[in-house]
């Protein structure tokens, strides 16, 4: 009995009951879009399934369906083992009986049967008989197993309706899965297992299909589970790139451009995959592919504004395609609108051979043309374009360039280069009369009597311009004589009063300001004489406050000596001096900080009883720079004695460590520090740390430029595995003048210390910025700022310094190197911001002050 039809008229499900209710044998063919699978029935009863070519399901895949094998123990390409080899191999290890076997075909016999019933538009054809070896594996046939047709219809139902949700939490059977081992259910069946080893990273749903044979539900079930539980991702163009770079570096391009062309259906604009792409067709010489990427590539860097990569592709493609006219003209476009006249001249050369190929003459003339016109007046430039144009055989070309360079060479009187170039004008085209009459006027000597008259001509022109010079020269003078005897009364004064420092001041003011002047000049002697008496006076006073005690005074006095000394034996003895004080002090400096870390840590610990009143009494101006490191020390009553001893020290340094204790977390050091700061000054800003700073800046010296150096911190307490932001500012806060600074790195300025006093480990700010934002940007080389107008920029301290990510008290200083109108002021320096860090869940405080 033959019976033929399609599942929309009559189901598979009516096909199997009306076979199985007549008690039929043969086989059943189901075919839908190249699938096909084979149903051998025995009296109504489905005894085999067959895939075609002899052969039937995997008795291995099933016994690892059913338990009795673990899914490691089956190879990668299951499908291509020999199955008697492999089963031979699962019984001795793992003692499989004859029930095992029959079990585990009749597992895949039913999944593979369960696919058909999903076949929307299967034909099916019935045809009585014996199984045909060529559609079965008709070993199977001894094996015993058997179907229920009502046992597999009621589980193909079951399926349908779990088959939309399960398909779409697969989305496409061509997309490439990663997947994630920590991430598989620790209880995963083995089926999924198996299913989830399969994915290598560059296999789709569809090829783990065909490799574990396991038949499109079950492996689209497990699929769905591992898709949920995150086990299995959908693979990123970034993912593909990498995976593909890797390939390409072992010497597999092929399989790379597999990853490639997938990476690209998701991005085509994806650059880095493009230019891999192109360099695996290289290497497996497919020219026209790789130029056709390369041409993208190009295309997409002049897009984003990237011309020096753009460059670098056309000179690829060139060297893949010489004669590629497309690659040649938007190279010479391209080299032409960057302004390289000289690489677009060399590219107008390749365009022009590769354009008179093609047939195209005119696109070579457009060429020149624009050459001409960018090159402009530059005779050298003119004269290779002629030259090449002449070597093309661009015969007009070259005599209209070549004639201008004739007119240009007369006219400058260069008679010897205009004759050379009427002889190669005159080899082009005999005819050219114009060029015959210049070429005889030349040899014939009228042009040298109207050089003659024009050489008189730039002769008087000459000499009234000396005049010009000259009477410049004497006004100059003259206006630095009066400046000079109105300032002189000024200067006689304070070196009579013996004010020899504001006389050396009013001095260096006429220098700097009339610096080729002769009567500046004459002012040396007497500048010398004052820069000796001052010198000499410094140095004797930096001994005699050495010799009283006064460190301080004695390091004021050496440095007012060195920064006048021009003398070399005076600038020698000053900076001498001031060197031998420096190291004094850091002596002294270095002693006073190792015993205020000793009574901070007594004091923390409790064991020495009056560690706080030691601590709070300190008087030492060289105890600062220790008492300053204490202002971040973790414990509040340390932070509290190094404010009382700050407010007990005379001299700026102590008041700028006050105006840095305004930003501690606790409200008492900060009303201390306040209250400190207004006994001695005289002034009131309360807690506002700016105002304090601003206001000892513009009480400083003078002559200097008023750049204010401020750190702005969003929180002081931040909780664990948040960002810890702090903005940077350069300030002119001076009320009239426009400052000129060049800031090279402030960036490099910054310095985290910890409450032990130790500075925290430095990451440098080009490295990678966290996900989501950016790199720290530097600051660019110059800036000029009005009055009131600052510069500057956010940083995330947690890249910067990744240690600070544990809970504790830090204290951020700020002291770059500043250029202030080309003076280096590395004076400057920044009032530090302290922040602490807090346990996650604990969360932060607003901030006190910048």
């Amino acid at each position: 009995m033959a019976l033929q039809g399609d599942v929309r008229s009559l189901n598979l499900a009516s096909v199997l009951q009306d076979l199985t209710a007549n008690e039929k044998t043969g086989s059943l063919t189901l075919s839908e879009k190249g699938r096909t699978l084979h149903l051998w029935m025995e009296n109504g009863v489905i005894r085999m399934v067959g895939l075609g070519t002899g052969l039937g399901p995997s008795i291995a895949v099933g016994l690892v369906a059913t338990g009795k094998v673990p899914a490691e123990d089956l190879p990668a390409d299951v499908g291509a083992t020999p199955e008697p080899k492999l089963l031979k191999k699962l019984v001795k290890k793992h003692g499989i009986e004859d029930a095992d076997i029959t079990r585990a075909l009749a597992n895949q016999m039913s999944e593979h049967a369960l696919e058909t019933f999903l076949w929307g538009e299967a034909r099916y054809d019935f045809i009585d008989g014996e199984p045909d070896p060529a559609q079965f594996d008709v070993t199977h046939r001894k094996l015993g197993s058997a179907l229920s047709t009502d046992n597999l219809i009621m589980e193909a139902m079951r399926r349908q309706d779990e088959w939309e949700p399960t398909r779409r939490a697969i989305l496409l059977s061509g997309e490439i899965l990663v997947a994630d081992p920590s991430l598989v259910p620790e209880k995963a069946d083995p089926v999924t297992r198996r299913v989830f080893d399969a994915f290598d990273g560059r296999r789709t749903v569809r090829d783990v299909l065909e490799l574990t044979r396991l038949g499109p539900f079950t492996v689209y079930t497990a699929v769905a589970g591992l898709r949920r539980s995150g086990a299995v991702r959908p693979m990123e163009p970034n993912d593909a790139l990498e995976t593909a770079r890797t390939l390409s570096r072992k010497g597999d391009p092929e399989a790379a451009l597999g990853l490639i062309e997938y990476g690209l259906e998701r991005e085509p604009n994806n650059n880095e995959l493009r230019k891999l792409a192109a360099s695996c067709h290289e290497a497996l010489a497919n020219r026209t592919s790789a130029i056709g990427h390369y041409r993208q590539l190009a295309a997409s860097h002049i897009e984003e504004e990237r011309p020096e990569e753009a460059i670098a592709t056309y000179r690829k493609m060139l060297s893949l395609s010489p004669g590629d006219l497309y690659a040649h003209e938007r190279f010479f476009d391209l080299l032409l609108s960057l302004g390289r006249d000289d690489d677009a001249m060399a590219a107008a050369e390749g365009f022009a051979l590769a354009a008179r190929k093609a047939g195209l003459p005119d696109k070579a003339r457009d060429a020149y043309t624009r050459l001409i016109g960018a090159f402009g007046e530059d005779e050298a430039r003119l004269t290779v374009l002629a030259d090449l144009q002449r070597n093309l055989g661009e015969a007009e070309g070259a005599i209209q360039i070549y004639t201008r360079l004739i007119h240009r060479a007369v006219k400058k009187s260069d008679d010897e280069v205009a004759l050379d170039r009427c002889d190669i004008v005159l080899q082009l085209d005999p005819g050219r009369k114009d060029i015959l009459a210049i070429k005889e006027r030349l040899v014939s000597g009228a042009a040298r009597r109207h050089r003659a008259q024009r050489r008189l001509r730039r002769l008087l022109g000459a000499v009234l311009t000396i005049l010009i010079v000259v009477g410049a020269i004497g006004v100059y003078e003259v206006i630095a004589r009066i400046e000079i005897s109105q300032v002189r009364p000024a200067i006689v004064e304070a070196t009579a009063d013996q004010r020899h420092r504001d006389a050396l001041l009013l001095y260096d003011e006429l220098e700097a300001a009339w610096p080729w002047s002769l009567a500046v000049r004459e002012l040396a002697p007497d500048r010398e004489k004052v820069e000796e008496i001052h010198v000499e006076g410094a140095l004797e006073r930096s001994s005699a406050a050495e010799e009283a005690g006064d460190m301080l005074a004695a390091i004021a006095a050496a440095d007012d000596a060195a920064a006048f000394a021009r003398r070399p034996d005076l600038a020698l003895r000053a900076t001498r001096r001031a060197g031998e004080l420096g190291e004094k002090r850091a002596v002294a400096e270095g002693r006073f900080t190792e015993g205020i870390r000793k009574l901070a840590a007594e004091l923390r610990a409790g064991t020495a009883p009056r560690a706080a009143e030691k601590l709070a009494e300190l008087d030492d101006p060289f105890a600062v720079a220790g008492l300053r490191e204490r202002l971040a020390d973790g414990d509040r009553d340390v932070r509290l004695a190094v404010v009382a001893s700050l407010g007990r020290i005379e001299g700026d340094d102590a008041l700028d460590s006050l105006v840095e204790a305004l930003a501690d977390p606790e409200e008492q050091v900060r009303t201390r520090a306040a209250r400190h700061l207004v006994r001695r000054t005289g002034q009131d800003y309360g807690e506002d740390r700016v105002a304090w700073d601003r206001w000892l800046r513009q009480s400083g010296p003078t002559d200097a430029t008023l750049i204010h150096l401020v750190l702005v911190a969003e929180r002081v307490a931040i909780s664990a595995g948040e960002p810890a932001y702090v903005e940077w500012r350069v300030v002119n806060i001076d009320a009239t003048a426009t400052a000129e600074i060049d800031l090279p790195d402030p960036i490099g300025g910054l310095r985290v210390v910890d409450g032990d006093g130790e500075a925290r480990p430095f990451v440098r700010p080009e490295l990678i910025a966290a996900e989501g934002e950016e790199a720290p940007t530097l600051l660019r080389r110059r800036a000029r700022l009005a009055p009131g107008e600052f510069i500057g920029g956010r940083v995330n301290l947690r890249l910067l310094c990744p240690d600070i990510a544990q809970p504790g008290l830090y204290r951020i200083v700020w002291a770059p190197r500043i250029v202030v109108g080309g003076a280096d002021r590395a004076w400057a320096r920044a009032s530090g911001v302290v922040i602490t860090t807090a346990e996650a869940g604990e969360g932060g405080a607003p901030v006190r002050g910048p």
